[in-house]
């Protein structure tokens, strides 16, 4: 099995940890940096006296990490910042970790109250953690939208110029593992028709061929209509004469196919497998799977380990 690459193996974490703590001090915002699992590599920078009482709370913090997940999935859908609400009504952003287009982390900031939303702020917590926790919440600084955006970006260019020097490292171990790397997610893994043998069409051919060829992008049916010069609803219609089953779950077969080979020759995050072969939505992409596999992305991989 192929190892995934850590973040912490080659960011310098004493570098970042410097950079954390002024950016946070500075601005007068939280922050943290984390690897691709939500686990950090670095200490909390200025968390609120709030947010480390609530962190202390088993039930809230669970909420709070699902808060810091959401926002760590949305950057790395996008690669860029994302600037979200947590549970408890605080703005947060995250900051992507990428290395060649793979998500390796993410920096966490914010813990701040919006100036915009300050009138309708007295809902944001129940009834049972207003009295207990009113004190810390009050002491929250406030921000302007347009304050934390400009916060988000200026993280984002610093880190990027900073990371993106470890990152070379990255990148060049992966180029030298390239051969080994694309053994697990090159579309030659996909168990393709033996188009030789098997009685197509010309233009389902191209169909196919292209098929295979961008598997892991979002392909559309216009798309490859587009490309063999067909119109989209005679090429659906030949395609599921020609194939048996219809064009887009064709597609979906071979993207969980990949994906299977992907689980078991890689250590790769399911997560990264998600956003690799296009399924925008991880739960989505679980969901999928298990309706063709018949069990999760995580069972199925546990299976093989346990083989």
């Amino acid at each position: 099995m192929e190892k995934f690459f850590e973040l912490e193996e080659y960011a310098q974490i004493e570098v970042l940890q410097n950079i954390q703590d002024s950016f946070a001090n500075s601005l007068g915002m939280g922050a943290v940096i984390v690897d691709y699992k939500g686990e950090p590599i670095t200490k909390e920078s200025n968390f609120t006296k709030f947010c480390t009482y609530i962190r202390n709370n088993e039930e809230l913090k669970g909420k709070c990490y699902k808060c810091d997940a959401y926002g760590g999935v949305q950057s790395a859908i996008t690669k860029k910042p994302h600037i979200y609400k947590c549970h408890a009504g605080l703005v947060d952003f995250a900051i992507p970790i990428m290395a060649n287009n793979t998500y390796i982390g993410a920096i966490l900031g914010g813990q701040v109250r919006l100036k915009e939303d300050l009138k309708e702020e007295n809902n944001v917590l129940d009834d049972k953690y207003n009295e207990e926790l009113s004190k810390y919440y009050k002491d929250i600084n406030i921000k302007t939208y347009e304050e934390v955006k400009y916060a988000a970006d200026l993280m984002y260019q610093i880190s990027n110029y900073i990371i993106n020097k470890d990152i070379v490292k990255i990148n060049s171990d992966f180029n030298n593992n390239k051969v080994k790397i694309d053994r697990a997610t090159n579309i030659e893994l996909i168990k393709e028709y033996n188009l030789d043998n098997e009685q197509y069409s010309e233009e389902i051919y191209k169909a196919i061929n292209y098929i295979h060829s961008n598997i892991k992008k979002n392909i559309t049916l216009e798309e490859v209509a587009s490309y063999i010069n067909l119109s989209p609803n005679y090429l659906s219609k030949t395609f599921k004469k020609e194939i048996g089953i219809n064009f887009i779950t064709y597609i979906t077969n071979k993207k969980i196919e990949l994906a299977k080979e992907m689980l078991k020759d890689t250590d790769i995050p399911i997560l990264n497998i998600s956003i690799d072969l296009s399924f925008n939505k991880p739960n989505y992409f679980s969901k999928v799977f298990k309706k063709i596999v018949g069990l999760t992305p995580s069972e199925y991989r546990c299976t093989l380990q346990n083989k």
